[in-house]
């Protein structure tokens, strides 16, 4: 049986002007009937059209569903299940780091109010970070672009972070601080961002660890971090490296603008 293009578009739930596309694709392959040039399609154009979007669903690309739809053989098509197999591995490990970094930020948010500015002893992971922001000034680009767009392809595993040397607090100095993306050793481990000479290193160990809150841009001071620095200098620490403070979030209240930040701050 032949149907008309606004007949398939009802049949299968795809607008006419995707039909047309995917037909531009090869997906299908109507009858043109020459004396009015009607496209007329067929119940196999209307099960390709089944199989193109059950494949696409499946995440595949278009070129891989198109081939594997109309021109694989099976031993190509095992070729391609056992490939995505793997993908598919990938991916839900990829998914339960992100679920395990959002149950993290979950849990934390819903402790804001029991965690803000209470100062607390932890463990430091080791972390890799790469500097983008002295303050307010924007300068990795020009030195190291193309490296930052490599963190940026891979943002959804860093962490936007806050980087204060510690000789700035020790020696009270101005308010000196560097905006970085960072992210934990294992994860790095996994998809391989460059680690050139821009990228330092925070080994593991002690810290005291304390959640701030500033406002909006430009009114993060590490005078916040008095009372973690008061709590280290009381039990005879010393820091033993540089404070630095992830980004949890930033909420828009009536108030104004907030950003929690939560700070570790190495000791010995």
């Amino acid at each position: 049986m032949q149907y008309k293009i606004n007949e398939v578009s009802k049949i299968t739930g795809v607008s006419v002007d995707t039909l047309r596309f995917y037909e531009k694709l090869g997906v299908i392959t109507p009858k043109i009937n020459e004396t009015n040039r009607y496209r007329y399609y067929d119940d196999i154009d209307i099960n390709m059209i089944f199989d193109y979007n059950n494949y696409r669903k499946l995440d595949y690309s278009s070129k891989e569903a198109l081939h594997f739809i109309r021109s694989a053989s099976l031993e190509e098509q095992a070729g391609i299940l056992e490939h995505k197999a793997d993908y598919y591995r990938d991916k839900i490990k990829h998914y339960k780091k992100l679920q395990k970094r959002n149950e993290e930020i979950l849990q934390q948010v819903h402790n804001i109010d029991q965690l803000l500015n209470v100062v607390r002893l932890g463990e430091t992971p080791v972390c890799r970070y790469i500097a983008y922001r002295e303050n307010k000034r924007f300068y990795g680009y020009r030195q190291y672009m193309e490296e930052i767009h490599q963190w940026l392809e891979q943002i959804e595993m860093a962490e936007n972070a806050v980087i204060v040397p510690h000789e700035v607090i020790e020696n009270k100095g101005e308010n000196k601080h560097f905006w970085s993306f960072l992210i934990r050793e294992e994860d790095n481990a996994e998809i391989g961002l460059p680690l050139s000479d821009n990228v330092e290193r925070i080994e593991a160990g002690p810290c005291v660890r304390m959640m701030i809150k500033t406002g909006k841009e430009g009114t993060f001071h590490y005078d916040l971090l008095a009372p973690a620095i008061e709590y280290i200098q009381k039990h005879n620490f010393r820091l033993s490296g540089n404070p630095y403070g992830i980004l949890l979030i930033r909420s828009h209240e009536e108030t104004g603008l907030h950003r929690y930040l939560d700070f570790y701050l190495p000791i010995k």
